[in-house]
């Protein structure tokens, strides 16, 4: 219940606060909500530790069955296009013009940023890999970063075909 202040010259002590109406305005929480609150804090704090300690809930390495894979180097071309080179003998593979291929370059964009935060260039190389099962990845082992292409719809992954051909043009020898 809130109080105000009496008149001390009166010598009554606090009285209670009342709104329009002569209602009472204060707001009571019960007791036990509140020990059931700081209960709910206490043990979210010691659950998310002993998850960190224990390492339960922790993302684990995914291994991908590769029945083909392409080491691909990434640069930026002064025009605002996208180079890729094959790692293995520095060819140009494919090039992407700048302002097409939205989602080649979102994907790519993304792992370049996640190695931009811990301190990787574009030196290590990416790789393309296809499965078995036809499911097409886009790998950074440097950040052991996975992209399942297929994940983001089937026209999404059709988008790196291109890629995956001329990767293969490449390692045959034939002109990309």
């Amino acid at each position: 219940m809130a109080y105000s202040s009496a008149d001390p010259d009166q010598g009554q002590g606090p009285v209670p606060h009342r709104g329009p109406a002569g209602h009472d305005d204060s707001v009571k929480v019960p007791t036990p909500a509140i020990v059931a609150v700081g209960l709910l804090l206490i043990a979210s704090v010691l659950l998310v530790g002993l998850a960190r300690i224990s390492g339960i809930g922790l993302a684990t390495p995914v291994s991908i069955d590769a029945q083909e894979r392409y080491a691909l180097l990434v640069t930026d071309g002064d025009d605002g296009s996208i180079d890729i080179r094959s790692a293995a003998n520095g060819d140009l593979v494919h090039s992407y013009p700048a302002g097409e291929h939205g989602f080649v370059r979102v994907a790519l964009s993304a792992l370049v940023f996640d190695r931009q935060k811990v301190g990787i260039g574009s030196e290590v190389p990416f790789d393309l890999v296809l499965t078995e099962s036809g499911q097409l990845y886009l790998t950074d082992p440097a950040t052991d970063q996975i992209i399942p292409l297929g994940a983001f719809g089937g026209d999404n992954a059709a988008s790196f075909q291109p890629l995956l051909a001329a990767a293969r043009l490449n390692r045959e020898g034939a002109p990309a």
